[in-house]
């Protein structure tokens, strides 16, 4: 298994994510885009209640069988992330460029703090 360090690791990675896609062929493009999207969104419920765990469950110290949990479940939003990237013809480093050049944006004129799309 590649680390994720490269561009060309990612590469290998969303082409990894695209054949363990079991539903490439089942869906017409707009299903599986609501698949991908729902399902990122289900896996990041899933670290969401792995986060409220450590606060009920374990009195706020993060174990390390919750870390091992929360990491696992990182790579299903992740996976999710890849293939719904894919889905709008976008590869990883797309988005990360895009929401880097945002954020240089907002730093640059103080608004990273504060609410709403458009700051």
């Amino acid at each position: 298994m590649p680390s994720l360090r490269t561009e060309t690791d990612q590469q290998e990675y969303s082409d990894f994510c695209s054949v363990t896609d079991h539903y490439p062929d089942a869906f017409n493009h707009n299903a599986k885009i609501m698949f991908h999207a729902l399902g990122m969104a289900g896996e990041a419920g899933e670290v969401a209640n792995k986060v409220k765990k450590i606060f009920r469950d374990d009195k706020g110290e993060v174990t390390d069988q919750r870390r091992d949990q929360i990491a696992r479940e990182l790579g299903g939003v992740y996976w999710y992330f890849t293939r719904l990237a894919a889905d709008f013809g976008f590869t990883v480093e797309d988005i990360r460029d895009i929401n880097w050049k945002e954020l240089e944006s907002r730093r640059q004129r103080g608004t990273v703090l504060g609410d709403g799309d458009d700051r």
